[in-house]
């Protein structure tokens, strides 16, 4: 969520921004709002089908309250602010330094992925996990093609809306 909300947040052209505050940008609203319609849907399937990985084992859905849940999804949003806010104070500085805080962000999340490969990539309940008998992502059915297909709308309309946003689909659209 951190990446999408500098996405967001670089995507918003230099004139819109320029001279507003972070608060009347339109784009933290289409932000929370991708978060809303998108990531958040694809996130609870994955609970409801995979709550053991959801939570990459390192808590039992089935002793977690209701609280700790909804204060987990109300976290992605408070993670897509930060990510926003972040590129947009580095962005006010230069684009370039907008788009290293970026690179940072993605740098990052690659290496936890590489720490935590098999709690990211593997699926299974706690007790597969850790006795390893859990199956690599892509030959779990059905979420693997509900997530293939997901992010892939995912990602495009995320690269769709960086696009409009900066203006470079203004007159093609």
């Amino acid at each position: 969520m951190l990446i999408i909300g500098m996405v967001f947040s670089l995507s918003e052209s230099e004139g819109r921004r320029k001279g507003r505050s972070i608060s009347k940008s339109l784009t933290v609203i289409q932000a929370i709002a991708y978060t809303s319609l998108i990531c958040i849907p694809i996130s609870v399937y994955c609970y409801f089908v995979a709550p053991d990985w959801t939570w990459m084992y390192w808590a039992d859905p089935r002793e977690t309250s209701l609280l700790v849940v909804i204060t987990a999804y109300l976290l992605y949003y408070a993670a897509l602010l930060l990510g926003y806010f972040l590129a947009w104070a580095a962005s006010r500085r230069s684009k370039k330094s907008g788009l290293a805080t970026l690179g940072i962000g993605a740098i990052c999340l690659l290496a936890f992925w590489s720490i935590h490969f098999k709690r990211a990539f593997y699926v299974g309940s706690r007790q597969e996990f850790f006795s390893g008998k859990a199956v690599i992502l892509h030959k779990v059915y059905p979420l693997f093609p509900m997530l293939l297909v997901s992010m892939t709308i995912a990602a495009a309309v995320l690269i769709w809306l960086s696009l409009r946003l900066s203006g470079r689909l203004a007159n093609r659209v």
